[in-house]
């Protein structure tokens, strides 16, 4: 019997037989050798190998809907980002300017989308940089094949149809494995390589498979029996009866607690206190919130619009954005919504924001969130404008972030006075919304009974207080690791903001990724918070928490 040490992607435990399903090309070396056309004449027919790849991918997504109906909007939206405009605006541009070949193009495109989307702090977001690479792959192997009548695609990425319990070993997971193989039999997945937050860690958790990474494949034997332990991240292989016996146990007792915990989805969240909490998501997309509203959210407390300005050569407009924000309201019905205003800076560059003329260090740390789009307030005005008009559809809020001081505050304010007032003389249609402000600085909590005077609720996000208040970088994967110290600190910044606020009959909300963790989940409650904010995912885990 081998214990292996790995990372828990999705929960529970997974017992069966070691099966190698897909081992990934190398889609850059196949490539590199195919760069570019020979003639400006072979411009249109690279085009045309191009679309009719392209569809052939949508339309495979497409007959993924209809095999499971609790992926069906993970594989639509691949599906549409398959024939993506302004994807194909790019590949096509590429091709006529650079000559590059069709399958080429793709693939140079879709890594600079790619490195644009990998430097945001934003985790989610980055993830989605995943999906990207995965749609384009599949194009560029469907050119090669519509040009080289050959078979790109590796031969065992195809349904195992085994009548075994089995796990599967995969390089890479990717969310069509989950949904071809023989879904009664399939028990869990070893992957090198599958981020938290991609499409395929979200289908095996909504479909209860357990997920463990971070385990090198090359030494792993096909046929031998093994079991995933979500409990210890390990990966046991060729266990003894005693061993097996205790996890076909634990195995018993867990499905039965997955199966009660759908129970929490319609139950308020009252804790023994007497206090309601709200449990609400976060979310960068309408496929997340269609998620949340099957898991039962109280509401959105966090609609990130960064994605929405990603990847373009201008801003979005007006219109482009109330159709998104519209949308959103809608599926969200009477239940409240709260969009974030485009929080960017320094690791969120775009080509149409204007940077702050500063030098001073502090200050460029600081070039961010409420303070760009102060500088650029063409930009802020539009998307106040779309989320005033799209209001209308719903019930909607605004939250502005990195407010730390009551100047940027009173700016703002003033900005949507006016803005209100244009779209009165324009006679167009709106609704008057509550305003929030995310807590994420030290100086905001030092602030926070001055800021909350004039605003309905904030919103603490968590990631940035830990970074501004105890110097740990975000993207390096330790900064939820304080020490108890720290913690107290942290917690007594929240319970100031908490009760500041509540004098000022201000809402409080948590939204980082502390939030959805259940360890701090009695803190929370004990610092006066009102709601919590978590990825779809943990919101029935978190409800439970609450409750019990």
């Amino acid at each position: 019997m081998e214990k292996i040490n790995g990372r828990i992607i999705s929960s529970g435990i997974g017992m069966g037989i070691l099966k190698t399903l897909y081992r990934a090309m190398d889609i850059e070396k196949i490539v590199m050798n195919r760069a570019n056309t020979s003639d400006a004449k072979d411009v249109q027919v690279e085009f045309d190998i191009f679309e009719k790849a392209s569809n052939i991918i949508k339309n495979y997504y497409i007959s993924l809907c209809k095999k499971d109906e609790q992926t069906t909007d993970i594989f639509e939206a691949l599906s549409q980002l398959a024939t993506d405009e302004e994807l194909a605006e790019n590949v096509q541009l590429s091709i006529k300017k650079k000559l590059y070949t069709a399958e080429y193009a793709v693939y140079f495109v879709s890594r600079n989308l790619m490195k644009t989307l990998e430097v945001l702090d934003d985790e989610y977001i980055r993830q989605r940089a995943r999906d990207i690479e995965e749609v384009a792959d599949k194009i560029i192997l469907k050119i090669i094949d519509i040009k080289d009548n050959v078979n790109m695609e590796n031969p065992n990425n195809i349904a195992l149809n085994n009548d075994l319990a089995h796990i599967l070993i995969v390089d890479k997971l990717i969310p069509e494995m989950l949904i071809n193989d023989n879904g009664e039999q399939l028990k869990g997945v070893i992957a090198s390589i599958c981020p938290d937050n991609s499409h395929a860690a979200i289908i095996a958790r909504i479909k209860n498979i357990p997920v463990i990474s971070g385990i090198n494949i090359d030494k792993l034997t096909e046929n031998d029996y093994a079991i995933i332990d979500d409990r210890d991240s390990t990966l046991i292989i060729n266990p003894d009866e005693v061993t097996r016996s205790y996890y076909e146990r634990r195995l018993r007792d867990s499905e039965k607690a997955i199966k009660d915990l759908t129970k929490y989805k319609d139950i308020a969240a009252i804790a023994k206190s007497g206090k309601y909490i709200k449990v609400c998501a976060n979310v960068s997309g309408l496929d997340d919130i269609k998620a949340a509203i099957k898991n039962g959210a109280d509401g959105i407390g966090l609609f990130r619009t960064e994605i929405v300005f990603m990847n373009r050569e201008s801003a979005p407009t007006e219109e482009e954005q109330l159709l998104v924000y519209s949308e959103a309201a809608k599926l969200m019905r009477d239940k409240p919504l709260v969009i974030r205003v485009y929080d960017g800076g320094m690791d969120k560059p775009l080509k149409f924001i204007k940077s702050l003329d500063k030098v001073n260090s502090k200050e460029i740390i600081d070039e961010r969130g409420i303070k760009l789009l102060l500088q650029n307030e063409k930009i802020f005005k539009a998307q106040l404008r779309a989320i005033y008009r799209a209001a209308v559809y719903g019930n909607i809020s605004v939250m502005f972030p990195m407010v730390s001081y009551k100047e940027e505050l009173d700016k703002t304010q003033e900005i949507i006075k006016n803005v209100k007032g244009e779209l009165e003389l324009e006679n167009i249609s709106y609704k008057d919304i509550k305003i929030g402000i995310m807590i994420e600085t030290p100086s905001a909590v030092e602030l926070s009974a001055t800021l909350t005077r004039d605003i309905d609720f904030v919103s603490i996000g968590t990631n940035d207080l830990i970074q501004y208040t105890f110097s740990k970088d975000r993207t390096d994967g330790t900064q939820t690791y304080l020490d108890d110290k720290e913690y107290e600190k942290l917690f007594g910044m929240i319970k100031t903001t908490t009760d500041n606020a509540h004098k000022n009959n201000c809402k409080v909300s948590v939204c980082g990724e502390l939030a959805g963790d259940l360890k701090f989940t009695d803190k929370f409650i004990e610092a006066g918070v009102d709601e919590l904010s978590v990825s779809p995912s943990k919101i029935l885990l978190l409800r439970k928490q609450i409750i019990s």
